[in-house]
């Protein structure tokens, strides 16, 4: 996650060394919900203001079928009265990165990515391009379809 977040321009990593409570990103930030603790996986901020969570769940978590991660997820946002949370499961940022890897060396086209996510429809289009490098590339990120010698994938 850090790599795709740094991209976007957060300092994940407090590499400008500023003090904790102005820092960008706060990893695993505290709310507290009927006075207990509770910890999204990260934070955003600009400057001491928290602008919103991101919740990362494993592979293994359908987040499209299993609302539990959204229900959570909506309650932190909820009782920290934020307006944005966001849900993603880090293969999909995985995915992301190695297409945005791929136009950095001129192996796909540039800006695909850009384009995918300008206007309505970003997911479809997201998953077209997904779909695209399953057909090109067998880097194990990309398993859309059932393969010999692979049990499992991913049909969404």
């Amino acid at each position: 996650m850090t790599p795709f977040f740094e991209a976007l321009g957060w300092d994940v990593a407090n590499k400008r060394g500023v003090a904790p409570q102005y820092q960008d990103v706060v990893h695993e930030a505290t709310v507290r919900i009927r006075g207990a603790a509770h910890a999204p996986d990260y934070g955003f901020r600009v400057g001491p203001q928290l602008k919103f969570f991101v919740e990362a769940k494993k592979p293994s978590v359908d987040i499209a079928t299993d609302s539990q991660p959204a229900y959570r997820l909506r309650r932190y946002g909820w009782s920290a009265k934020l307006a944005l949370s966001v849900l993603t499961e880090q293969l999909t940022i995985d995915r992301i990165i190695f297409l945005r890897i791929c136009e950095d060396r001129s192996i796909e086209p540039a800006e695909q990515l850009r384009n995918a996510a300008t206007g309505a429809g970003v997911y479809p289009r997201l998953m077209e391009l997904f779909r695209r490098a399953d057909d090109r590339y067998n880097s194990g990120l990309f398993h859309f379809r059932a393969e010999k010698g692979h049990k499992e994938y991913d049909p969404t």
